[in-house]
This record gives C-alpha cells, structure tokens and sequence, in this order.
C-alpha cells in the first residue's frame, strides 16, 4: 500500500483540532447568550464547512454583543470569541491552499504510477484503488454508461454489499470527475473520505480522472501500433524480399529518398530532468488537461509566454504533441526537483 504524504496527513490532524476548537467555541458562546436555533450548526468535515461555521459563529457573536449591555463582561467575552473564530477562518484558509497544492503534486506522482500499467482494462480496474491508496479518499467508486445512464463497475473502499449502483454526486463530501476518451465519456468516478485533508478533493479527482483519460488514450494506442509492426513483421516474413532479413532486426519505413522528417520521440526520460522549474510547472498543469489560456491565467502569463514554454517543452522531450509529452513526463521516475 502506497504511504501517504505525511503533510496530508498532518493537514488532516490539523483540521480535526480547528473542528474541535470551533465546535467549543460553539458551546462557549451559547453559554453567553447567542442561543438562536436558527444559528445552529453540524460539526464541520472539511475545511470549507469549517470555514462557513466559523463565520455563522462570528455573526452569532456579534448579534449577541448588539442585545448585550454595553461594556459588560459577556460583550467582552464575546468580542475575543469572535477574535478566535476570525483567527481561525484565517488559518483554514491557510491550510486548505498549502494542501490544495500538496494534492496537486501527489496527484501528478499517482499518475506516473498509473502510466505504467499495461492495459486499458487493467488501469481501469485499478482506478479506484489508486484514488484509496494513493489520493487518500476513504472509498471510490467507479461507473459506465449503460441504457443512458451511470451504471456501477468497480469500486474500493466499501464494506460488502454496500457499493453504490448508481452514483450519488449530491452527497456532502462527495467529489466525483468524468474520464474522458476521444471526446467521449468512459465512466464517472467518485470519491469521498470522512474528514477531508484541508480541502483540494475535487481538484485532485478532476486532474486524476484527466490524467486516467490520457493513458488509456497512449495506452490503446501502442497497443494499436503493437498490433500494427506485428501485422507487418508477418507480411515481411511471407515475402520473398524477408529472406535477406534477418528476424531480430527491427523494422524501419520512411519515403524513398528521404529521411524521416524528424527523430522518433524519446522512449525513454532523462530529458525530463532537463526542465526548469516553470517548464515543470507548466507540464503539472497540461496533465491536469489546461489549456494554454488556462495556464497563462494560472501562472500569471501571458499566453504567448505558455505556447512558447510549450514548444521548448516539446523539443525538449522530442514529442510530437502535448499527448506525446503527458506519456513521456508521467513516465519519469526521476528525482523532483520542486
């Protein structure tokens, strides 16, 4: 089993503690007079909610201080609770972007491991136990189109007997990401955990389930290609012209007369680690699926600034296209130098 990342995982123990903390102030400011029913409030389970509590909380303590006697010690009391919770939306918001970042690259490692899977069935298969293992998501289910509607495929996570047959994407703390293939939806994955890690759960199953359409996308087409050399390995061996051929040697085309017009994109990654850190930046995003657009405004650049980073990318890694270049980046097993 995968091992988390520990600040996820210190993220989470964090949150528990600010849930704790708002839930006693809750009580705490009940107890001076802000009673109202209609300010209640459930225990938070991410750091959004958390965030909405505190300030339902800060507006109960303020209506409190307006029916106090002013200069009362309950005012005052109410006044430095309100000061915590201001504190304490501060610091959600704090936590919830330092792990929304820390999702984004342990979402781009779990599709390095993805990338290596041999088969579209098998990868598809092994989706929601990558989304458990690796994501962190207590459970995840897995759906395809059938009749025009979501069906259930495979899940993980689950006690038996209890995975969905249909998905439930209004569910609180649900996040669910439809894969893509060719224009076309493959299957709609969902996902949840109890207590979410600071927040980031729907942009990390949004970037996973791009990444997912990407390599089923390579994967289909090498075994296209695979099928392909085959067929003209046998050709070449039922022709006269095989004989002189010896049946190791691979096989090699290119118009008469002419080199090929380019080198064949690189099989393997060292060129990877010759990115700089804005290049790997910018790669982050397109497996995320952004577009040149999107990325600019991400960064803070200008589009033209991405399309160029985006050729030096492709010639660094000698790919044709972006698909090319997702293939060959997700495939480094490198060191990251972020």
């Amino acid at each position: 089993m995968t091992v988390l990342d520990p600040t996820v995982d210190q993220g989470t123990r964090r949150l528990s503690e600010m849930v704790a903390e708002i839930m006693d102030l809750e009580t705490r400011i009940s107890a001076l007079g802000a009673r109202d029913r209609a300010w209640s409030i459930d225990r938070p389970t991410s750091a959004e909610s958390a965030s909405r509590a505190a300030r339902l909380l800060i507006e109960r303590a303020l209506r409190a201080v307006d029916d106090a006697p002013a200069g009362t010690p309950q005012a005052g009391a109410l006044i430095g609770l309100s000061g915590r919770l201001h504190r304490l939306v501060d610091d959600l918001a704090d936590l919830e972007r330092h792990l929304g970042q820390r999702r984004v690259a342990q979402t781009i490692q779990t599709l390095r491991r993805l990338y290596r899977v041999s088969s579209a069935s098998e990868l598809l298969e092994t989706v929601c136990v990558l989304a458990v293992e690796s994501l962190g998501f207590s459970r995840a289910a897995l759906f395809r189109g059938r009749a025009g509607q979501w069906e259930h495929w495979v899940s993980h996570g689950y006690r038996p007997g209890t995975a969905p047959e249909r998905p439930d994407v209004d569910r609180p703390g649900t996040s669910s990401a439809t894969i893509v293939l060719d224009g076309q939806a493959l299957g709609l994955l969902t996902a949840d955990r109890r207590l979410r890690g600071g927040g980031g759960d729907a942009p990390a199953l949004s970037a996973f389930a791009v990444g997912v359409g990407h390599t089923v996308a390579l994967i289909t087409a090498n075994e296209r290609l695979r099928l392909q050399r085959e067929h003209l390995r046998r050709f070449a061996v039922d022709s006269a012209a095989a004989a002189a051929v010896p049946a190791d040697q691979p096989l090699e085309f290119s118009r008469a007369g002419h080199e090929p017009d380019e080198p064949p994109a690189s099989t393997g990654c060292s060129d990877v680690g010759a990115l700089t850190l804005r290049q790997r930046q910018i790669m982050d995003l397109v497996v995320q699926g952004g577009s040149n657009a999107s990325i600019a405004r991400e960064l803070g650049l200008t589009e033209g600034t991405i399309k160029s980073h985006v050729k030096n990318i492709l010639r660094c890694l000698r790919a044709r296209n972006r698909t090319e270049a997702i293939g060959i980046y997700l495939a480094y097993d490198g060191p990251d130098e972020r």
